[in-house]
């Protein structure tokens, strides 16, 4: 259903959350998730995917709607007691956090299967990348998916061990074919799906899921500011 893109109903909570912390704790759950599962070979990959899964929250249009109320503290949030909807529809936090990931990481080993988690830890980005029917277009002229616009900064983050400098978003994976980002999104997840089959990204995706909602909801139980 279209507001099913619309909405991002689990970044807003009676608690505020700082978006370092909340990294942090996702990638502490899922090393917890994956040490009681027995699933050691791809253990990193899922603690690292946690680790990034949210960067992109840290966009000036997600921090806007984090901060659309009185209530909200300063700094960067994953979790808000604000209830607004983002000015640009359909903006998808977990692809600007995939597109940063990549702007980082691409070439490593497994820096695709790591964006492609990132990507698809709401269910709402896979293989496909690509502006949703009656998606507004920037006012210029250049790439556009899910709210993310290219040449969009991200702002510097420091979290849990790791940093991402500022950065401008890049969208050439958009288009089929060899780019200026190398092979196109499509051409990155068809090849997963070769390499792992259907399942063994189910169960990746599940855990990365899970251990999102875990932290979350360790998050709103605890008092983290006593």
């Amino acid at each position: 259903a279209e507001d099913a893109y619309v909405d991002d109903p689990r970044s807003f909570q009676k608690k505020p959350i700082g978006l370092a912390d909340h990294l942090g704790r996702v990638a502490a759950q899922a090393g917890m998730l994956c040490d009681s599962l027995g699933e050691t070979g791809f253990k990193e990959i899922v603690v690292r995917t946690g680790r990034w899964h949210d960067l992109g929250k840290a966009h000036p249009v997600f921090d806007a709607t984090m901060h659309a109320c009185e209530e909200a503290p300063l700094g960067f949030l994953a979790k808000s007691p604000c209830q607004a909807r983002h000015r640009r529809p359909f903006f998808r936090h977990e692809l600007a956090s995939a597109l940063a990931w990549l702007a980082h990481h691409d070439g490593e080993p497994n820096a695709d299967l790591v964006a492609y988690l990132i990507a698809a830890h709401h269910g709402k980005v896979r293989m496909s990348l690509r502006a949703m029917p009656g998606e507004e277009a920037p006012p210029e002229i250049r790439r556009f998916a899910r709210g993310v616009w290219e040449g969009d900064s991200l702002p510097a983050l420091d979290f849990d061990g790791e940093q991402s400098p500022e950065i401008t978003l890049k969208l050439a994976l958009m288009e089929m074919g060899e780019g200026e980002q190398g092979a196109s999104w499509m051409e990155r997840t068809l090849r997963l799906l070769e390499q792992h089959g259907p399942f063994r990204l189910a169960w990746l995706e599940a855990l990365v899921r899970i251990a999102d909602w875990r932290a979350s909801a360790v998050e709103q139980e605890v008092d983290h500011h006593a």
